[in-house]
Order: C-alpha cells, then structure tokens, then sequence
C-alpha cells in the first residue's frame, strides 16, 4: 500500500475535483492527526515499522479517522456527538501492542 494524502482522502470525503486544493492543508493536518491516533491507539511506533508501505487496514483507519475529523471539526456540537468511529478501532486492534 501506500500513504494517505489529500489526493487520496478527497474522494473518500466527496471532494471529487481534483483543482479543489484549497483545503489540502487541512486535510493534511487531519491525517497527521489520525497517523498519531493509530500510534497511540496501537501503542506502537507505525512509522518505523512500516514506512511509506503502510498496509491497507491501516490506512483505511487512518481514512475513516481523518475523515470523521473533517467532518467534525469542532469539540462539541449542538446535534449530536459522535466517538472516533468503531470501524477504525476494529482494525487497529490487531496491531494494538497490549504488553
């Protein structure tokens, strides 16, 4: 596999024209985000473990973490709250280092 960037989490967010890259920097920090969250959720160091060949469960994490951060921007919201989605935790939890 490969990295998440915000070529590859746009069309998983519905951003579907390529010119649209007003928010890659954005969407950058919200995978640099959900990269960490795997790490500390797996307690493990991903990055030299796998480089730039992340397998693909964990990069779909990291693409279901980054995009519930997109979509949900702020601490708190009137309608509903919503927890890291299940999904990601599921397929972190075979690399989760529980010792």
């Amino acid at each position: 596999m490969t990295q998440l960037t915000p070529v590859t989490l746009r069309p998983h967010l519905g951003i579907l024209d390529d010119g649209d890259t007003v928010e890659d920097a954005l969407l950058q920090s919200f995978i640099d985000a959900a990269w960490k969250y795997c790490c500390r959720y797996t307690r493990r160091d991903l990055s030299s473990e796998f480089g730039s060949d992340v397998p693909a469960d964990l990069l779909l994490a990291q693409t279901m973490l980054a995009s519930h951060f997109f979509q949900y921007r702020e601490a708190t919201v009137e309608e509903n709250t919503k927890e890291v989605p299940l999904g990601a935790k599921d397929l972190l939890a075979d690399f989760r280092d529980l010792s």
